[in-house]
């Protein structure tokens, strides 16, 4: 849980720094960009790009996970470092993206305390792609005229295609977490057999 407090104090303002302590932050901004930030460019991206694909490569826990795979960690820091807060955070002025990021990777992604399963991360992502991914896309194509130069946001939508397939790297079944589109994508992907990379027809 983040606690942001807006900067409107109609019995004055407390006296505090810029930051309370950890988790907890003051900002100049509304709210909701700060909801913003977390929401379509530093934490829960990541978890979107790497959730689903840590299922299919058999990780319970995101923590796990991250602590435990280079390439993973790598492809984390890719989607908030590289592509996230390089581009997307420009409404923002008072609230660091760089330092809330910073403080996700030291403190809160590493954490297997926290018990975070790959497979909650993967609960109805086919109605957070546009929203968890979008602002970085726009940003690219403004920038870039495209978003041909995005990796690891693109091959975390490759990701959660493969992981809609209910199939492991081992060839082991299992049973996809809860999302409105499951039956309707699970169609369109029928014709894909794990092990056989030749085209397959898809509507």
């Amino acid at each position: 849980q983040y606690l942001v407090i807006e900067d409107s104090f109609p019995n004055g303002r407390p006296a505090s720094g810029k930051r309370l302590r950890r988790n907890i932050w003051r900002t100049e901004i509304p709210s909701n960009l700060s909801e913003r930030m977390k929401v379509t460019v530093c934490l829960n991206p990541v978890h979107s790009a790497t959730g689903p694909l840590g299922v299919v490569l058999g990780y319970d826990l995101f923590a796990h996970m991250l602590n435990t795979n280079e390439d993973m960690m790598k492809m984390a820091r890719m989607v908030a470092y590289d592509e996230g807060t390089s581009g997307s955070c420009r409404f923002l002025e008072s609230l660091s993206p760089q330092a809330f990021v910073d403080e996700l990777f030291n403190d809160r992604f590493p954490n297997e305390y926290l018990g975070d399963t790959n497979l909650r991360l993967a609960v109805d992502v086919s109605q957070m792609v546009g929203i968890r991914f979008g602002e970085t896309v726009k940003a690219y194509v403004k920038k870039f005229g495209d978003a041909s130069r995005l990796t690891a946001i693109p091959l975390g939508i490759a990701g959660w295609l493969r992981y809609m397939l209910a199939v492991d790297d081992e060839g082991n079944k299992f049973e996809l977490a809860p999302d409105p589109m499951n039956e309707e994508i699970t169609e369109q992907l029928g014709d894909i057999v794990i092990g056989k990379p030749e085209p397959s027809r898809i509507s």
